[in-house]
Order: C-alpha cells, then sequence, then structure tokens
C-alpha cells in the first residue's frame, strides 16, 4: 500500500492538501520575526475540526527545518494549571529550546519570561497558543502579565480559537499583525486529497461532490466520513490487500450517517471495545495519567495502545499540573480533540464510586472532571466510610490547589462536594471523628473564602474555636493554631488592640505541645502577626514578633530550615520598624544577611525594598548606584511595577540632589505613561507625594502646590505633616493621609493649639518645642517636621529674636540636627533653603561654617555630576547584551529598528573582539549578503552605513578604513568592554596576579549580567561569536574561582560565583563549585539549596 494510504487506514491522517495559501501566510508571519521591534500576534480561527491544528503543526515542522524555535501549548477547559507553569512546560519539552536553555525554567511568571526572551535572542521563534477560546476570567489576567512583559521582545505568538467572543481579545488586539480564518477545504482539494490516499481507487466525481457538500470542507468531517465509509480489500487468503474497496452507491447514504454529528463521525473508526476504553478514561479528564488509567484498566497496555495507534489520544506538548501534591510517573496523555473527549463523557454512564476510590488512593489527577462528575451523581456512591474519608481530604487538598489557580472559583463548589460526601457519612462515624471532620471542613472552607468581612466567616471561625477550645492532642493543637490566624485577621480589623492578649493563646498551645512551636501552623501565625503589625504601623506588636523570632533563631533545637523560613517570612515586615538609630543600623544590616540566605534568582524583591528603604532614609548615592545595577535586570525579567518603581525613586533622588523639579516632573509622568494601565494610577500618586515632598524641603511651596495638582494626588498618600504644610490646616483635624510612626503628630497638634492660644502658654510652648526637637531624624520625613515647627513658632528673624531664649535654643537645636543629618547624606539642595529660611535660628559663627561646608558640598557634587558626565554622557552606548539598543547622552534607550542595522551594527563590535578583523570580503558577505555586483554592494553598504549614523551619530562610525568601525572615542560598547575586562583577567592569571583577575571577570559578569550576547542575530557567524564569548567567560571564571578557593580567599570565591550562579545557574560545574566554598565556610543552608538546584536540572 502507499503510504499516504497506510497513514490514513491506521492512523486518520489526511495529506496536508489545499492549504498552500494559508501555510505561506503562517510562515510570512513567523518569517517577519526577523525584523520585529517588538512582540506580533497572529489569529487563526476556525470551527472544531476545521484542521486549525494541523496548519500548525505543519507550519512548526517547516520553521523548526529553517532553523527557527517553535513552542507549543494548548489551554484546556478542565484544567487547573497557571499559565506560566503551562508555558514553562512548553519549553522543557522543546528539544530546540532546552539546548539554548541547558535546564527547564522556574514555572513562574519571571521564569517563563526569561526563558522566552533568552530563546528569542537566541533564535526567530514562534509561539503557538491553541485554543485560546477557552480562556475567561483569571485565565485572561494570567494573559495580560505575560504579554506586558514580552510586548518589546522579537517574538511571534499564533493564537488559534473557534469563532466565539474571545475574551482575551481586547488583549491579544494591541499586538495583533494578521489574522486567517480557516474555512473547509474546496471541492478540488478534497478530490486531490483523495487522490493522494487512495491512488486509482479514489471517489468518483460525484462522491467527491457529495462528500464535500455533507461536509462543508471540514477535515475532520472528511476524515471520519472516509474512515466510516472504506475498508481495506481482502485478498483471498482473507488478509488486506494493497488496495481499498469502495461502495460508491452506498457511499451517500454512509456519508449522511457519519456527519450528522461529528463526534460521532470522529470515532467511527473505534471498535466497540475500543470506545469502551475511551469512555472509561475520559472521565479522567482531557489529559489524564497513565497510571492512574492503569487502575481502571486491567490491561492497560493493551487497551491504550489502540487508541494511540488511532489518533484518538496523544502526548500533549506541554502537560498541566497534576492537582494536590501527586506526581505522576510517566508522561500523561491526552484526547486529541475536546469534541472526541466530550463525546465520550456525555454519551456514557459513569461510576461515581470508582471515582471515590481513585480520590481515596491519591491518583494522579490532572483535570476537575471527575469532581465536577462525582458532585452530579453523590447520592449514588456505595464506598465504605474509611474510604469516604480519605476522599474527602484529597477533594480539600486539590480544591486548596485549585483556588491558588485561574480556575479558584471552582473551589468552593468542590468544598461543598467533599462536604456533601461527608454529610452522607457522619452519622456512622464516632463522636470524636465527627468533631474531627467538622474541623477539617471548616478549616478548609476559611482558608478558600475571599472575603474574610463576610458574616459566613465570623460564623466559621467562630465554630472552629467552639471546637478546638480544649485541644487533646497535637492534631488538636495544631488545628487550634490555624483558627487563630483567622481569628486574628477579624480582630485586625475590630479589635486591634487584643491582638497581643491573643498571641499569648499561641504560646499557651506550643507549651503543651512543644513540637508545635517547630511547625509551620507557628511561623504562620508569627508571619500573619507581622502583617497584622505592619498594616497597623504597630511598633510595640511588631517588637514582639521580632522578639519571639529572635527566641526561635536561638533556640538550639529549632531545626535549620524551619528558622531560615521563619525568618525570610518575617523579616521583610520589619524593614520599616525603627525608632532609633541602632534600630535603623539592623535593619540595614538585615539586608545582606536575607540577600545571603536568599538564591540569587529570587533576590528581586529584596532589591527592590532595599532601593526603598534607601529612598526613605534618603541615601541618594546608593539609591543611584543600585538603580544603575539593578534597573536593567528588572526590564529584562519584565518586573514592570519595579521598573517603574525604580525609575520614579530614581527621578526624586535626582530632585533631592537639586534637579530641575518641572523636568523630574515630566519625565516621571512619561515613566507612569509607559507603565501597564493598573500600574498608572497608583504611580501618579507615588510619583506625586514623593516629589512634592521634596520640593517642599526644598522650600518651593508653589511648586509643591503644582505638583499635586499635576499628579492629582489625595491625601491618602501624603503625611500629616506634608499635608499641613501644603495646606495649613489644623494638625488635629487632618484626615486620611498616610502614616510615618516617628512623626510627632501629637505634639504638633498641641504646639500649633497653644501657639494660637489666647493668650499663649509661653512654658507649654517651650516644652513642647523641646519635645519635638527631641524627636530622632532617621528618615527623610522626620525633617519635615523641623519645617513645621519653624511655620508654627515663627520663620521671620525679628519674630526669632522676641522669643525667649529657652525657645530659641530649642528652636536652634532642632535646625543644627536637620542640617548636620542633611550634611551626612550630602544633600547640599535641602540644606540651602533651611539655611536661608531658618538660618537666623544660628549665630553668625555657626551659620558662616554651615554655609562653607554647603559650598564645599555643592563644590562636590558638581564635580561628581561633571565626572559622572564626561565618563557617562560624552559617548554613544551601544548594548548588544540582552536587546541590541542604543542609548545616546541624555536619552533613553533605543532599539535598533531593522535587521540589517542590527546586522551592521553586531559586525562591527564583534570585529573589535577578533583577534584577525575581518576582511572586506568576510564583512561584505555578512552585511549585505550574496550580492556580487560591486557598485550593488558599494551602494548598500553606504546607504547601509548612512542609516546608521542616523541612530548612533555621525562622529559614531569611522570609514576611513577598508571597512566601517565603531568610533571608540564617541562609542562605549557593553560587550567590547565586557570582553576587555576578560582580556585583562587572562593576562592577570597569566601573570599569576590573581587579585587583579578578581575584579576583571567580575565586572565582565557584571556587564553581561547572564544575558544573551548579540540577542536577535541569527546568522552562524554570530552563533559563532555567542559560543565563543560564553565559553571563555566560563573558563576564565571557574579558574578565577578554583584558585581563590585552593588559595583559601573563600568569601572572595563565593562572592564571586554567587554573582555567576545568578548569571549562569544551569552551569553544574559553577554550581558545584560555588556548593564546595560554601561547605567550607560552614553555610550548610546555603549549600544545600544550591544541591536542591542541582538536583533539579539533573530530574530535567
Amino acid at each position: 500500500m502507499d503510504r499516504a494510504l497506510i497513514n490514513f487506514l491506521n492512523h486518520g491522517l489526511l495529506p496536508f492538501t489545499g492549504r498552500k495559501a494559508e501555510l505561506e501566510q503562517v510562515l510570512r508571519f513567523w518569517r517577519q520575526t526577523f525584523d520585529a521591534h517588538g512582540l506580533r500576534t497572529m489569529m487563526l480561527v476556525g470551527e472544531a475540526g476545521v484542521g486549525k491544528s494541523r496548519l500548525a503543526e505543519e507550519a512548526a515542522s517547516q520553521i523548526s527545518l529553517a532553523g527557527g524555535v517553535v513552542m507549543q501549548a494548548r489551554f484546556y477547559p478542565d484544567a487547573a494549571t497557571p499559565l506560566p507553569a503551562l508555558l514553562a512546560r512548553a519549553v522543557s519539552r522543546n528539544q530546540a529550546a532546552q539546548q539554548l536553555l541547558k535546564s527547564d525554567p522556574e514555572e513562574t511568571l519571571s521564569g517563563v519570561v526569561s526563558a522566552i526572551i533568552r530563546i528569542c535572542g537566541l533564535r526567530p521563534t514562534l509561539l503557538v497558543l491553541e485554543d485560546a477560546h477557552v480562556l475567561h476570567g483569571d485565565g485572561v489576567s494570567e494573559l495580560a502579565p505575560l504579554l506586558e512583559r514580552l510586548a518589546d521582545e522579537p517574538l511571534s505568538i499564533l493564537l488559534t480559537a473557534r469563532p466565539v467572543t474571545l475574551a482575551a481579545r481586547g488583549l491579544i488586539e494591541r499586538f495583533l499583525v494578521d489574522e486567517l480564518h480557516l474555512t473547509g477545504i474546496s471541492e478540488s482539494d478534497i478530490a486531490a486529497m483523495c487522490t493522494e490516499i487512495f491512488g486509482s481507487n479514489s471517489l468518483d466525481q460525484s462522491a467527491i461532490r457529495t462528500l464535500a457538500e455533507k461536509t462543508l470542507g471540514n477535515a475532520m468531517a472528511v476524515r471520519s466520513a472516509l474512515r466510516g465509509a472504506v475498508r481495506p480489500a481482502q485478498s483471498a487468503g482473507g488478509r488486506a490487500a494493497a488496495s481499498v474497496a469502495i461502495d460508491t452507491r452506498a457511499f451517500a447514504d454512509q456519508l449522511e450517517r457519519n456527519v450528522r454529528l461529528l463526534s460521532e463521525g470522529m470515532v467511527a473508526h473505534l471498535t466497540e471495545s475500543e470506545k469502551a476504553t475511551a469512555a472509561t478514561v475520559a472521565v479522567l479528564g482531557e489529559v489524564f495519567a497513565r497510571e492512574t488509567a492503569a487502575k481502571l484498566l486491567p490491561t492497560f497496555d493493551a487497551a491504550i495502545n489502540p487508541l494511540i495507534f488511532k489518533g484518538i489520544l496523544s502526548t500533549p506538548n506541554a502537560s498541566p499540573s497534576s492537582l494536590a501534591e501527586h506526581r505522576a510517573v510517566g508522561t500523561p496523555l491526552a484526547f486529541t480533540h475536546n469534541l472526541i473527549h466530550r463525546h465520550f463523557v456525555e454519551n456514557h454512564p459513569h461510576d461515581p464510586t470508582m471515582i471515590v476510590r481513585l480520590l481515596a488512593e491519591k491518583s494522579t489527577l490532572y483535570s476537575i472532571l471527575p469532581l465536577e462528575i462525582l458532585g452530579k451523581h453523590l447520592d449514588s456512591v456505595t464506598a465504605d466510610a474509611a474510604t469516604c474519608l480519605e476522599a474527602i481530604q484529597s477533594i480539600l487538598t486539590i480544591a486548596f490547589v485549585v483556588d491558588g489557580t485561574p480556575m479558584w472559583r471552582s473551589s468552593l463548589v468542590m468544598w461543598e462536594i467533599a462536604s456533601r460526601l461527608a454529610a452522607q457519612i457522619r452519622l456512622g462515624l464516632q463522636e470524636l471523628a465527627q468533631r474531627e471532620l467538622e474541623a477539617t471542613l471548616i478549616r478548609y472552607r476559611l482558608q478558600l473564602l475571599r472575603r474574610e468581612q463576610a458574616p459566613e466567616f465570623t460564623t466559621l471561625v467562630e465554630r472552629m474555636l467552639e471546637l478546638t477550645a480544649e485541644p487533646i492532642d497535637e492534631t488538636w493543637g495544631e488545628y487550634r493554631l490555624a483558627v487563630l490566624i483567622f481569628q486574628r485577621r477579624m480582630l485586625r480589623r475590630k479589635h486591634p488592640e487584643r491582638l497581643a492578649e491573643q498571641w499569648k493563646e499561641v504560646e499557651q498551645v506550643v507549651e503543651r505541645f512543644p513540637a508545635l512551636r517547630y511547625h509551620m501552623r507557628y511561623a504562620g501565625n508569627l508571619i500573619d502577626l507581622g502583617r497584622a503589625a505592619s498594616t497597623l504601623r504597630d511598633p510595640q506588636l511588631m517588637r514582639m514578633v521580632e522578639r519571639k523570632l529572635h527566641e526561635l533563631q536561638n533556640d538550639p533545637a529549632t531545626p535549620e530550615g524551619f528558622a531560615h523560613s521563619a525568618f525570610v517570612g518575617v523579616s521583610p515586615n520589619l524593614f520599616w520598624l525603627y525608632q532609633t538609630e541602632a534600630e535603623l543600623q539592623r535593619r540595614l544590616d538585615s539586608i545582606p544577611e536575607l540577600e545571603e540566605k536568599t538564591l540569587p534568582n529570587r533576590k528581586t524583591d529584596l532589591r527592590i525594598q532595599k532601593i526603598g528603604l534607601y529612598h526613605e532614609i534618603g541615601r541618594v548615592d546608593e539609591i543611584l548606584a543600585d538603580a544603575d545595577r539593578y534597573l536593567p535586570l528588572f526590564r529584562e525579567l519584565g518586573l514592570r511595577p519595579e521598573v517603574m518603581s525604580c525609575q520614579l525613586v530614581t527621578l526624586n533622588a535626582n530632585a533631592m540632589l537639586g534637579g530641575d523639579l518641572a523636568t523630574l516632573a515630566t519625565q516621571a509622568e512619561e515613566v507612569c505613561a509607559n507603565s501597564p494601565q493598573p500600574l498608572k494610577a497608583p504611580g501618579r500618586q507615588l510619583a506625586g507625594s514623593i516629589l512634592i515632598r521634596t520640593a517642599l524641603l526644598r522650600a518651593e511651596h508653589q511648586a509643591a502646590q503644582q505638583l499635586r495638582e499635576q499628579f492629582g494626588v489625595s491625601n491618602d498618600s501624603l503625611t500629616v505633616t506634608l499635608t499641613y504644610l501644603l495646606d495649613n490646616d489644623p494638625i488635629n483635624e487632618i484626615e486620611g493621609t498616610a502614616t510615618n510612626l516617628r512623626e510627632p503628630i501629637e505634639l504638633l497638634a498641641r504646639l500649633q493649639q497653644q501657639v494660637a492660644a489666647t493668650p499663649a502658654n509661653l512654658e507649654a510652648i517651650q516644652e513642647l518645642a523641646e519635645a519635638i526637637v527631641r524627636h530622632p531624624i532617621l528618615a527623610i520625613d522626620d525633617l519635615v517636621a523641623t519645617h513645621v515647627l519653624f511655620r508654627l513658632i515663627g520663620t521671620m528673624p525679628q519674630e526669632f529674636k522676641a522669643l525667649p531664649d529657652r525657645l530659641r535654643r530649642a528652636l536652634h537645636d532642632g535646625l543644627k540636627r536637620a542640617v548636620d543629618h542633611l550634611e551626612r547624606l550630602r544633600l547640599p539642595a535641602m540644606i540651602a533653603p533651611m539655611l536661608k529660611e531658618f538660618g537666623h535660628a544660628f549665630s553668625k559663627g555657626e551659620l558662616t561654617a554651615h554655609r562653607a561646608r554647603l559650598a564645599a558640598l555643592q563644590r562636590e557634587r558638581e564635580a561628581e555630576q561633571l565626572a559622572s558626565n564626561e565618563a557617562a554622557e560624552t559617548r554613544v552606548k551601544v548594548m548588544m547584551f540582552g536587546t541590541i539598543t542604543v542609548q545616546r547622552p541624555g536619552e533613553e534607550p533605543e532599539r535598533i529598528r531593522g535587521a540589517q542595522l542590527a546586522t551592521l551594527l553586531g559586525l562591527m563590535a564583534a570585529n573589535q573582539m577578533l583577534a584577525r578583523p575581518l576582511s572586506h570580503r568576510e564583512f561584505v558577505a555578512l552585511a549585505i549578503g550574496n550580492e556580487r555586483d560591486p557598485d550593488k554592494v558599494r551602494k548598500s553598504l553606504n546607504f547601509a552605513v548612512f542609516r546608521l549614523r542616523e541612530v548612533v551619530g555621525s562622529e559614531a562610525v569611522d570609514t576611513t578604513g577598508e571597512i566601517p568601525e565603531l568610533n571608540r572615542d564617541a562609542v562605549w560598547i557593553d560587550i567590547v568592554e565586557a570582553n576587555q575586562h576578560l582580556k585583562e583577567a587572562t593576562r592577570a592569571l597569566k601573570e599569576g596576579a590573581l587579585l587583579r583577575a578578581v575584579p576583571a571577570i567580575a565586572a565582565a559578569l557584571r556587564i553581561g549580567s547572564g544575558q544573551v550576547p548579540f540577542p536577535t542575530l541569527y546568522d552562524e557567524f554570530f552563533e559563532s561569536a555567542r559560543e565563543d564569548y560564553e565559553n571563555t567567560v566560563r573558563e576564565t571564571l571557574i579558574r578565577v574561582a578554583t584558585l581563590l578557593a585552593k588559595e583559601g580567599d573563600l568569601p572572595n570565591a563565593e562572592e564571586l560565583l554567587e554573582q555567576a550562579f545568578g548569571a549562569m545557574p544551569d552551569d553544574e560545574e559553577i554550581a558545584e563549585l560555588y556548593r564546595d566554598v560554601l561547605l567550607r565556610q560552614g553555610k550548610r543552608t546555603e549549600a544545600t539549596r544550591v544541591e536542591m538546584k542541582l538536583a533539579e536540572q539533573e530530574e530535567a
């Protein structure tokens, strides 16, 4: 038999016919990726069975042959898999992608975005997302941040969907460049298809016409109709002959029956036994685990293999997450079409008792469908009580898992099923077992309820408190700890003053059951209390939390991993709590420790919090240094909120240094405008509030009012003191403002009242002023109180001279502490207005001395700015890591538009790294192609150079030599600089100067940051350049780190390897070396975490 016929009879595969134009349209969409400036989407729309998946598969095959990468994922209507996890698995199952990544991406948004960005940088990439029409609700919400983070990447996404209202259409529309509506294949194409399959035995023209009319050209209907109407011819011996028999007279009648219902036609070729097998496993969901199906099928392989062979089942491109924590042993199976799956689910009886047994056995499930079926047939369950109890626990565990997915609304439905099943067996249980079952159900119900203010929440908490009032063992003690968390959330809203008292009961439970002190329920209570204290801004409560944390850390019996979890969970809530210089220093000291105990790829939150803390305390130099280091990383990871916050804080740091407020406000507006929609409004509030504070501290009151109007800043975003300086209202009547725990609000309000009283109580005024002055100045907000103090008492020199000595001394001391603090922070732009407005509080000698220090500070800052300008702004920056961009002095980075310009720029950068530069012939061949006409070559190259000069500047490109070159005096090229550092490290190693090699390799790592060199340049020359560069970095790094460890310089080795592990987390040799260095320093916890990462890679 001909192969086309064999494939059709055995597997139901039709020849790919009649889609040449549509295939070319999809391929053309992918080819345009080479010149793409950002994310692009294409919609492939068609009815079920029309051939969307087949077209996508054919395109994927041709793209892969052309050197591209195609990653495919399908959305399933009954699966509870978060989108990042689904895409991470699609990446992991793609061989070409794995070769580029070397390890599986994390199943998080940041992890999958980083992986896709790297793949896009190395290969022209197509992401196929099938059945987008099933996305709704939170599924659409998950898609939004993914598209935002990939918006600037050269990625093409092909989405297939049925012609229905698409919930995600609004998100896709922004990036949509093409849309293809698939209709049925034509009669002539059906004829060609039949001829290719059946050869000389093909259908006659009338049968072809009938086939086209009845199926409307729907490919799946055509396939099922043909499979039901043809059969292999029999040889004399009874075996299938190399031909087929077609009863053309009965064909029309047979066809009518086969396409009456498409879903029936899709399974028309199955035997009754095969249909029964398919119906049995269909209850598990559209995707199911092999080992779970094997529990239902005594002869699993024999039963399943025919369904795989006949195209009913297949291995999914990207499998969804298993529910609960039961991981599948092998690769799951999936029905090839949801219409096939639905047919078996809707047309066959179900056994709810069998589902209960599967749940009781903790069987791996990928779909919530078995639970939905169980809910409909719960009254028919005949399983015993013990089996039902195990099943109830599984259902509740699954509900808890689903609650964290886009299908979270189904979690309460699952709880109801568990509750109804419990009601059926409750009377047969002992009283204690009944109470434990009720407590279990309530605990999960409380975890699943999202509205803590609902009456049901209160009722359930009260009942749980009643059930657990006298815990008899550790299990009931754990229940008690669980309900205390929920009770605390009620107290936080209604009776926050009772939180400290409530904590005593937590301690009583763990005193009674000591093992629970090291249980995550205890840590959960401590973390929850920290959150409550942070929300309420209650320093006493937070200090209690900190004390309990220290007790855990200092307790020799505390398991190391448990102490680490508690420390990492609690500490971020302590950052803002500092009432003294010593407390603030402890917060600052905790940051390096937290960074040390957090793996490099999980440090983003700490980094943004650190920048935020530096901003609050006015350390502008640290802000600018960290922002310069971390902002590119945030951008690469697509962390838009962090990018926006970092940019706004950086702008305000420049305002604190004296930058023009109007210009910085305009730039802040641009930052907010370029941020995703959900970030625009909060971004404007943040930008406006911090710039207003800086404007007021610079005594630019009119500018502050203009900023308030410009950004529409509400009082909720301003502290009481800032609102007073803007409005001059009675301080004790200002409402709805942001909280600053260190603001002496009560003292300032009383002072305002005393100053306004007639007659004024001078003694009270002096005491209040002295008390206000005694408040520590730790943060920028604390300086505002000094401005308020002078405004209340009088800022004019004549008014000041008339004040009593004691009051003048208080004002003098307050001003001196503020100015001294600002001098330590080196913020002359805030010192100058203080000396101008309040300097009369100083003696002439003091004022002269402060003015001299101010002048010196201004000269220092001007010199630093000048040096920075000379170093950073006199040359154009060309970036060849991550994204090919050009940054002119004082401007934002700009992505290079056009593949030819990117290639030309990449060639000129790479040429400066070569030991033997490219010849003119080589350069032209790579830049222009294989054009042989010298005149055309010259014109094409000249025109490309002309266009490039428009982007990078006329002086940036030197054309005096044989080939164009980048002028290093006018251009700074990141990969060339990194390569120079690598050469310096290599020279230092040859000369035995190890200490000189360390900063050199560290600088190269810092510039590259683990990003793809020469991204989106796919020529073999750049592939080789990439590989050479990355190999050199790796080899040099390992040599330096190994020598450091050998010499006993473990701290330097650790610092270098930590940086390398963050940039190359998939490199086993680096990870092993990092682990060994950690172990030699006794840092077992961190070494264990690196080992966990290594184990993940081995498993992958």
